[in-house]
């Protein structure tokens, strides 16, 4: 056990944060937890301390079968973890050679490398990158040598780490939150707001920012960079838990990294420039061996019986909802972002691309067409027929509304307000998904077995059956992957991405699909179909 998990944290009498993580050697050579104390803000202390558990998390990772412990050194570099310390400084035994020393130093840097473990500042002269190339012989000339070499380049640079501040220069931190500024302006939309993308970005830093000590960037050399990388690669555990973060997170946050690296490399207000070898550091996230497992015994989409059960209970915007999932792959976003104009009822395509398309299309064939917000890919959908008539029922829904017109977005909820409205505390809404949890909670009170997937696994459910019916090039136009295109042109559109065969993969997953319609009655948009009609509000 490397700590005793809290819901809450509470200070104690004397205000002050106390903690117990890992386990130490007492007096009398029991094995005992250590208490840690945190004087300062919550917010601090809670950083400090997942700081000391990623260091537990390390010692236990390494102690190859022996009981894991602090020793002297580790638990002093907690102490001043706990104290705020940046960067932390180790100590010099008293019988401990220079060279010894700094090997030892260089050691706990490459086994903990989201920690600034620096040498004491006296020391800084002996520690150079050079020092590796002749630590094993320790020959005095070249010790000399390099004493010599780095000592006013070292002493400058430690000058750096003592302050961090804008006196001995720029900060790591500092540059976060001038890239989050330029990020604020980077990603606004027409009215000068942050997008949902540019939120989802500025968290990214945010949380990089609490995971990094605020060290010097004249000190982010090739192998502190790597060391970064690193951390997100091998998957930290999540905060508050003992189980590491999902791979898709642990990508996320490397392309974060990434991103904000080479905004940093190039802003003129930044001396600091990727370090040679930056495009060859490793940025591969690592699989869990029981995540291999579950990718060849199971994957996350629904079954055909599954969606028979959500289709039969629905109400009708839930319906809506479950069926602009399977038949266009929308997710949370598509759907509250989707216009009145970007519905194209009975309207095939022209003739002049009817050929081209090598599609066979009918006088009744309605679609989707838009761009994906996110990415800026141009797509096409054609509709099942219940979604026609699902897209018919939210129109006439949306024509009591205030504000109809083209350019409008399609669903809005009963306050007539978007599905993507952040909440009062500023995060995404969870309307979409909330309701979609409550068709499957009221489907299995029924006494139905159906799993509790969440709303986003339609959109991978909807992927593979294309897949299943064409391939893997037509499931990624379907979902609208790839580079942007420009949809002016139609021509160049039609001819580079094969919406013909996207087309006739729909048309075969409508054909698969039709126990799903069929469950939903034949009238599927009567006002009180389904179960507990207030829940679906």
């Amino acid at each position: 056990m490397a700590t005793r998990n809290r819901k809450t944290w509470k200070p104690n009498k004397a205000g002050v944060y106390e903690r117990q993580i890992g386990w130490r050697l007492s007096r009398t050579g029991k094995r005992v937890q250590h208490k840690f104390r945190f004087a300062c803000t919550l917010k601090d202390a809670q950083r400090r301390e997942q700081k000391i558990v990623e260091l537990w998390e390390g010692i236990e990772a390494t102690s190859f079968g022996s009981e894991p412990r602090w020793c002297e050194t580790t638990i002093d570099i907690a102490k001043q973890i706990a104290a705020g310390k940046v960067p932390i400084q180790v100590r010099k035994d008293r019988d401990e050679d220079e060279v010894t020393y700094v090997k030892r130093v260089h050691e706990l840097r490459k086994r903990f490398p989201s920690i600034a473990i620096l040498p004491e500042m006296k020391y800084s002269h002996a520690f150079g990158l050079r020092l590796l190339e002749w630590i094993d012989d320790r020959a005095e000339a070249a010790q000399q040598s390099l004493e010599d070499e780095h000592e006013q380049n070292a002493q400058s640079l430690w000058s750096h780490m003592e302050g961090g501040g804008k006196e001995h220069g720029p900060s790591l931190h500092q540059a976060m939150d001038d890239y989050v500024t330029w990020l604020k302006q980077e990603y606004q939309d027409g009215d000068q707001h942050v997008t949902p993308w540019g939120r989802t970005k500025i968290k990214q830093v945010e949380t990089l920012k609490s995971r990094h000590d605020d060290i010097s960037l004249a000190s982010m050399d090739h192998e502190a960079v790597g060391g970064m990388f690193r951390f997100w690669r091998q998957r930290p555990t999540r905060k508050g838990s003992t189980e590491p973060i999902a791979k898709k997170s642990a990508e996320h946050y490397v392309a974060a990294l990434k991103d904000f690296f080479r905004w940093l490399h190039i802003n003129p207000r930044y001396t600091w420039r990727k370090p040679e070898g930056f495009d060859d550091i490793r940025t591969r996230v690592r699989t869990l061996h029981n995540e291999q497992r579950r990718q060849v015994s199971r994957r996350d989409v629904f079954t055909l019986d599954e969606l028979v059960l959500l289709n039969h209970y629905a109400m009708p915007l839930e319906r809506l909802l479950l069926l602009l999932g399977i038949n266009c792959g929308f997710g949370r976003a598509e759907i509250a972002t989707l216009l009145v104009g970007e519905v194209h009822l009975r309207k095939p395509h022209k003739e002049r691309f009817q050929g081209i398309l090598g599609f066979d299309f009918s006088s009744d064939d309605s679609f989707i067409k838009r761009h994906r917000r996110k990415t800026g890919v141009y797509g096409e959908h054609l509709l099942f027929p219940q979604t026609v008539e699902a897209v018919e029922w939210a129109l006439k829904r949306r024509r009591r509304q205030p504000r109809f017109r083209q350019t409008a977005r399609l669903l809005l909820t009963d306050k007539a307000e978007p599905y993507d409205k952040l909440t009062k505390g500023g995060n995404p809404n969870q309307r979409v998904p909330n309701m979609f949890s409550r068709l499957i909670r009221r489907v299995r009170d029924d006494g139905n077995d159906i799993r509790s997937l969440s709303f986003g696994k339609l959109r991978k459910t909807a992927g593979d059956l294309v897949r299943q019916f064409a391939d893997g090039e037509v499931a990624g136009v379907f979902l609208l992957h790839g580079q942007p295109v420009n949809a002016d042109n139609l021509l160049d559109v039609y001819t580079s991405r094969p919406f013909g065969k996207v087309f006739a993969a729909i048309r075969q997953v409508q054909d698969h699909l039709q126990p799903m319609f069929k469950a939903a009655g034949p009238t599927p948009f009567a006002s009180g179909r389904g179960r507990k009609a207030s829940e679906a509000k």
